[in-house]
């Protein structure tokens, strides 16, 4: 039965995510630029930044509570959820257990948790590049369609984004 309820959730929440990830790829690129930027520079403030909203405390946060809570809640349901060591389940004890877990789902919305953290931790990024004197800008249609032509873990695709970025002129015409 576990293996079963854990497919299902891991399905449902892939779901989701692919949507998300749609939804993503149909919006257009929006990057961090300075004019001027040496490669060194901009890369060093980038991990710098990237760095310090991946590390950030969230454990006070409310969205960070309410996972901690409805983990407790799904351990519990798990904990007293009846075993077939003796018998097999009835119906009505599976169909119980799937309800309480969806009441769970329902009730503490893991999924909007996560994106609340995912907020803080994207205000925390944009407020380190602000500080460090960076603005965002949108990528036109060709320099999207020339991004999603390189490698992400190209050195080729970061030296292109970095050309992006320190270009004063580019900055100016595509400021958001």
């Amino acid at each position: 039965m576990r293996p079963l309820l854990i497919a299902l959730l891991v399905t449902a929440c892939g779901v989701a995510t692919n949507a998300d990830a749609q939804s993503r790829r149909q919006n257009p690129v929006v990057t961090w630029g300075k004019a001027g930027v040496s490669f060194e520079e901009y890369r060093a403030d980038s991990i710098a930044c990237a760095t310090e909203a991946y590390y950030l405390d969230i454990s006070n946060t409310s969205a960070a509570q309410r996972l901690v809570a409805a983990s407790r809640q799904f351990q519990s349901i798990d904990d007293n959820r009846p075993r077939p060591q003796t018998r097999p389940l009835r119906t009505d004890e599976i169909a119980n257990f799937a309800a309480d877990q969806g009441s769970t789902m329902s009730h503490y919305r893991p999924d909007r948790q996560f994106e609340a953290i995912e907020d803080i931790q994207q205000h925390n990024l944009d407020s380190c590049l602000i500080h460090r004197g960076y603005h965002q800008f949108r990528l036109t249609e060709t320099q999207q369609q020339e991004l999603r032509r390189l490698d992400r873990r190209s050195d080729e695709r970061r030296l292109y984004l970095h050309r992006l970025a320190a270009d004063a002129e580019v900055l100016r015409r595509q400021s958001l």
